[in-house]
């Protein structure tokens, strides 16, 4: 349920998201800005909110905003917009203030440029889309409150351009109580874009928020059309599932950045945060970051065959739960030093590209 405040506390999985959200956009916007053929980027906050939290906190708009005037190494040459979308007027109204604020004392870039809208996302994906032009490379940020105001018929629509990528809030909690119930599938249909969220494994049974996370997540693929997804579940103090935020894009390189800014939050490899309890802040899951099991995933995959470096890299990051941060120093040289792989380099312990690495 959505606070009935204006401005409300922000809570630690909040600060855990924002984190992610910070993480990943200080690396997308050099990366896109100074990319061949691109000289506009995009960043929609679908659900922007107040603006601000009761401590003085930023919001997502300002954070995205923020990164930006921050960063060292955007590319002067693009052209930055930014839409905030927020249908409360209340909360609308409190943005505006604060990008006011902000500018009076900080005047944008010429390069830069802030729209803010007031209307369900729905209506502000139609007015994008209406006239049928591909949209220029997007990052959408979609953080609603519950499971009803974003079918995945509107994210078809707006993250159909190659160059789109979103990291979307998805209510785990709402179909682990309902879904199958009759009350309220129609939503969970739209949501979901199907009805096979009715197949979920019954109440109770473990891997049930897994099932509505890889549900959504086929779905961005098979109907919106990206290439690579990635999730990180939030949970309650009590370790019960409350939202995933999922990541979804068509470039290979986003998912490495996305993935190590996920780590940066849950550092045990899990991709899971648990909220504080009595101000500690609690990380979910064990020692999953043992290059054991990277060696064990590795040698399972590729035992007897000889593979370009290239090849490794892309099964780390799209099959495994690990980032590649880990995969040359911490994994491949010492498996190199016991005789478990060998490359056409004359030196040992140097993966460049072109590598071939034999797996014995």
């Amino acid at each position: 349920m959505p606070p009935k405040e204006t401005v409300w506390e922000i809570e630690d999985q909040t600060r855990a998201k924002h984190a992610i959200l910070r993480s990943y956009l200080g690396a997308w916007f050099p990366i896109m800005g100074r990319s061949p053929g691109t000289d506009r980027l995009l960043f929609i906050d679908g659900f922007a909110g107040p603006g601000k939290y009761a401590d003085g906190s930023p919001g997502s708009p300002l954070i995205a905003l923020d990164v930006l005037l921050n960063h060292s190494n955007v590319n002067p040459n693009c052209r930055y917009y930014f839409v905030f979308n927020e249908n409360d007027p209340a909360r609308h109204e409190s943005l505006v203030q604060e990008l006011e604020s902000r500018e009076a004392t900080r005047p944008l870039p010429q390069n830069v440029e802030v729209v803010t809208e007031r209307g369900e996302f729905v209506d502000l994906v139609r007015d994008i889309t209406d006239d049928g032009k591909r949209l220029i490379p997007l990052f959408a940020f979609i953080d609603p409150f519950g499971y009803k105001a974003v079918p995945l018929d509107s994210l078809e629509s707006l993250l159909s351009s190659p160059g789109s990528e979103v990291l979307a809030y998805l209510d785990v909690r709402s179909p682990l109580r309902f879904a199958g119930k009759g009350l309220v599938d129609d939503h969970f249909e739209a949501l979901f874009g199907s009805d096979q969220f009715l197949d979920a494994p019954p109440p109770g049974a473990p891997g049930r928020a897994k099932f509505f996370t890889d549900v959504y997540c086929d779905a961005l693929v098979s109907r919106v059309g990206f290439r690579y997804t990635w999730s990180f579940l939030m949970r309650n103090a009590r370790k019960q599932p409350l939202y995933a935020l999922v990541y979804a894009t068509r470039n290979l390189k986003g998912l490495e950045v996305m993935k190590d800014a996920m780590w940066k939050v849950a550092p045990d490899g899990s991709y899971s945060f648990v909220a504080s309890r009595g101000g500690q802040q609690v990380l979910l899951g064990g020692d999953d970051t043992s290059v054991e099991i990277l060696e064990t995933q590795l040698m399972a995959r590729f035992a007897g065959s000889t593979v370009p470096i290239e090849k490794v890299r892309e099964f780390v990051l799209v099959d495994t739960d690990f980032r590649l941060g880990i995969l040359k120093r911490r994994t491949l040289s010492p498996m190199q030093r016991r005789g478990l792989i060998s490359t056409n380099q004359p030196r040992r312990g140097i993966f460049p590209d072109g590598t071939l690495v034999t797996f014995h």
